[in-house]
């Protein structure tokens, strides 16, 4: 087949862009991230906030700490995307974990939102300290494993905790489909309990914790049930303990260091 100059030209341009396209890299268009840095008020307490990068979704990972009075509960996990902030927080004085979402509002620089603690909500509004606009960022780097993550739905209960009455600490004594177990919790003041029998059942939507123990500063025996947290999962588990008839609620809290 003879082909004309023209076709002949018009077929090595084509080729030629195909080879470029083919050769070079994509360049990636920079995202531009409402800039949240920096401290925000409420009637609850003061929130310092940073963005630490993004992922690889284009989140921005947000780091700091919520501070009421003279505590200051650090802010474990924290995500910024489209305009909402979700964060996760641990309030070690009560201890307590809660869970935020908040929606940015930009041109007033405020955050709407509501916290969830052990079931209890309520209204939260975080106002940025000087006021004015939200400026935007693009410069955040991009983070591809960030060492923090949502609070777990499938766990374990080995290990400590912080709780209401104390330390609690629990060893698995099998490895049956329901777990055994065994352990302590140490008051504030020194005194110990020991937990004599334990039993943690793993289910679709976390697991249930049962609890024998023994007080020897009173010779009391009682037990204790407690079941995950509907925000927090493996971080908080919320239960009530039953001593010789008496009642109560009883929260176990894994510390913020701790790693799953």
């Amino acid at each position: 087949m003879i082909t004309s100059k023209a076709a002949r030209h018009i077929y090595l341009v084509l080729l030629l862009n195909l080879l470029l396209c083919l050769g070079a890299p994509k360049a990636e268009a920079a995202g531009t991230i409402a800039n949240i840095d920096g401290t925000w008020d409420s009637k609850y307490g003061v929130i310092e906030l940073k963005m630490e990068g993004q992922t690889k979704k284009g989140e921005a990972i947000v780091s700091g700490s919520y501070i009421s009075g003279s505590n200051v509960a650090p802010i474990i996990w924290g995500r910024l995307e489209n305009s909402v902030l979700k964060i996760e927080y641990y309030m070690k004085w009560q201890p307590l974990w809660g869970y935020a979402e908040f929606i940015l509002d930009g041109n007033q620089g405020v955050m709407r939102g509501k916290y969830f603690q052990t079931g209890q909500s309520g209204e939260w509004i975080l106002n940025r300290r000087g006021g004015g606009p939200i400026k935007s960022r693009s410069d955040l780097r991009t983070i591809a494993n960030p060492a923090t993550d949502r609070a777990p739905r499938i766990f374990s209960v080995e290990g400590k905790w912080d709780s209401t009455f104390g330390e609690v600490n629990l060893k698995g004594t099998s490895l049956a489909v329901v777990k055994q177990l065994n352990g302590s919790f140490t008051r504030p003041d020194g005194k110990v309990a020991k937990i004599t029998f334990g039993s943690f059942m793993r289910q679709p939507g976390g697991g249930i914790l049962k609890i024998n123990y023994e007080c020897p500063w009173n010779k009391s025996k009682g037990t204790a049930q407690f079941r995950p947290d509907q925000y927090m999962g493996g971080r908080m588990l919320v239960g009530v303990y039953n001593e010789g008839g008496k009642t109560g609620p009883w929260m176990l809290c894994r510390p913020a260091d701790y790693k799953f």
